[in-house]
């Protein structure tokens, strides 16, 4: 108990010590649950996508392929058209089981919603395989005409929202999904061309006509079909270079690629940290037990035995690192996860961030590696100090 004693007082003692070995561990454990933090949202945000696309395949006007990529994972508004005969010439390719079309408008940057540009998307109910699946999570009941759902990044005020200056009712707000899909509204088609009126009344030239064009065909393939070969009969429809297609594990195939090589740069930082670090309190440590040679040699001279010197020092290690790296967890929750929005923004990719529940691994493991090094660095100088005679450390400690 003596021991305890005298090494509480030595942290106290010493703040300017404690406090610099305890923001060392700090720096562990943040580095260590914000890179936890950061690939889980990214994993979630894959999987999402994953579950969000719904179809196979996505024939968009020749040229917009990126664009279309972008609306899907990074919320980039945009707008383009084909003819909406193409619809059914893909319907009847062969290997196509059914088909779906949506139409594109994005709003003003003025809309009382948002800070961004929102993708407008109109869809088919009678023929949707894709929207109406996840919006029936959160609304039960059919879209009417001027009635929207809207992302997760969607501000709703009193059940409505204002797009070119007229009044919609939003009947759902659809959860995070970490996609492009978190800026995007819903609605029929009937619903946006009323907003193509509005805007017409205001001044905005409108692109595209939502009665004889479309923007994108959904596939569903056949499960007897290679998802490959109906691609390639897709582009062939028309012209021959009306469509691009896209298919939803080329969007996820790039997502992975991407998140493979974050996760990599997230793994090597962290590692580099630890080791840094580890090395950082060993010298730290060293410098710490050495300057106090005189005051384990007077413990030594009334009765402390060397296992208490070590001890001391162990004990002494453990309690700094314990602070700092609950610290460092705290200090990651707090700044980590309120800012996912923006961490998301500046990777571009699909990012969710978890719960606090299921963190609870990621936190635990962050506070063990940051709580060890603290004790296993110093434990050179404590047996170092330990094997010294009392004489040799009152002479080195003077």
């Amino acid at each position: 108990m003596g021991i305890i004693r005298v090494s509480n007082k030595s942290l106290i003692g010493r703040p300017g010590r404690t406090l610099g070995i305890a923001c060392i561990v700090m720096a562990v454990s943040f580095a260590i649950l914000a890179g936890s933090i950061v690939v889980d949202s990214l994993r979630m945000g894959e999987a999402n996508v994953e579950e969000r696309l719904g179809a196979d395949l996505m024939a968009v006007p020749a040229g917009s392929g990126y664009a279309e990529e972008a609306i899907l994972v990074n919320g980039t508004a945009s707008s383009f058209f084909m003819p909406a005969g193409l619809e059914s010439e893909i319907g009847s390719v062969t290997g196509v089981k059914r088909v779906s079309s949506q139409f594109y408008m994005t709003s003003i940057s003025d809309a009382d919603c948002c800070e961004f540009l929102v993708q407008l998307i109109a869809y088919n109910p009678e023929t949707d395989f894709t929207v109406t699946p996840w919006i029936s999570k959160s609304y039960s009941s059919q879209v009417g005409v001027d009635q929207l759902v809207v992302g997760s990044n969607i501000k709703v005020g009193d059940g409505y929202i204002r797009l070119f200056d007229h009044r919609f009712e939003v009947v759902a707000s659809l959860a995070e999904s970490g996609t492009g899909m978190d800026n995007s509204v819903f609605m029929v088609k009937d619903t946006i061309r009323h907003m193509a009126e509005y805007a017409s009344a205001l001044g905005f030239v409108v692109d595209g006509d939502v009665d004889s064009e479309i923007s994108v065909v959904l596939v569903d393939v056949d499960p007897g079909y290679s998802v490959t070969q109906v691609a390639n009969r897709i582009r062939s429809v028309g012209s021959g270079s009306e469509v691009d297609v896209l298919s939803s594990e080329d969007v996820t195939s790039k997502i992975t690629a991407q998140m493979g090589s974050l996760t990599g740069y997230v793994e090597a930082f962290e590692l580099m940290v630890v080791a840094i670090s580890a090395v950082i309190l060993a010298v730290l440590f060293a410098n710490s037990v050495g300057s106090r040679r005189k005051d384990f040699a007077v413990l030594r001279m009334m009765g402390a035995t060397r296992g208490h010197i070590v001890s001391m020092a162990l004990y002494e290690s453990a309690v700094v690192s314990a602070l700092g790296a609950l610290a460092g967890i705290v200090l990651a929750l707090a700044f980590v996860l309120p800012l996912s929005g923006i961490i998301g923004d500046s990777l571009g990719m699909p990012y969710i961030s978890p719960s606090l529940a299921s963190l609870v691994p990621a936190a635990t493991v962050a506070f063990a590696v940051a709580f060890v090094i603290g004790p296993l660095s110093s434990l050179a100088a404590a047996f170092s100090l330990s094997r010294k005679d009392i004489h040799r450390l009152f002479r080195e400690g003077e």
